[in-house]
């Protein structure tokens, strides 16, 4: 478990924002979700839907299936205001139906509890980007500044060497040569390409789904 192979002193949450697209600036989250870690282990896990209060896109809704009538439904348990018998049970609790949120309801509790803490997660930054955009929105007071920030990307690619000689050592079977001349570098690019797309067929072949694939948001950021 995570508590046993890092040295946390204080707070870890591993966060993840579900959003309406990819802006930071301008999408919002209509969901969010945490693991509180401590020395010990597992404090606390959380989650819930949030009602960004605008339409949700089709495309979004494509990537994390949540619709603007799923945020119409109980934040329990799923089912609609005074409908079936299972909307009065969660396991074998009794519950009245709980309205989504937005943001601004549960911004403050939000920000006392993710204060003077690190974080974790992957493309973590993302989330960061977008719960501080969320609470300037929601006229909340919170930063993440001196958090330390642990991110599954960035992790893999420092155990796994990325640059150029280790890729063509991987892929093409042999010592790429001639290093960091224009050149050469150009020609082991090419086969680091090429190896990547025979040895990963779930990659697109098509380059506007291979571009959008690998810079999500591009030409909407400019």
């Amino acid at each position: 478990m995570i508590h046993r192979l890092l040295n946390i002193t204080r707070l870890l949450f591993v966060v993840d924002c579900e959003t309406t697209g990819t802006d930071p600036k301008t999408d919002r989250v209509v969901e969010l979700g945490f693991q509180q870690w401590t020395s010990k282990g597992m404090a606390k896990e959380w989650r819930s839907l949030v009602n960004p209060g605008i339409p949700i896109p089709a495309s979004a809704t494509k990537v994390h299936g949540i619709t603007d009538v799923k945020l119409k439904q109980c934040n329990r348990c799923g089912h609609d205001e005074g409908g079936t018998d299972a909307h009065a049970m969660l396991g074998d609790a009794p519950h009245t139906f709980k309205q989504v949120p937005r943001f601004r309801d549960i911004a403050a509790n939000l920000a006392k509890g993710l204060a003077s803490c690190d974080f974790a997660g992957k493309h973590v930054r993302f989330d960061l980007r977008v719960l501080a955009a969320e609470m300037a929105r929601a006229g909340q007071a919170w930063s993440y500044a001196g958090a330390r920030i642990i991110d599954a990307d960035r992790l893999e690619q420092l155990a796994v060497p990325r640059d150029l000689g280790s890729l063509h050592e991987k892929y093409a079977g042999r010592r790429h040569d001639g290093a960091h001349g224009a050149l050469s570098d150009v020609r082991a690019s090419a086969t680091v390409i090429a190896k990547q797309l025979e040895a990963h067929p779930n990659l697109p072949r098509d380059l506007d789904a291979l571009h959008e694939a690998q810079w999500p948001g591009w030409l909407c950021d400019g």
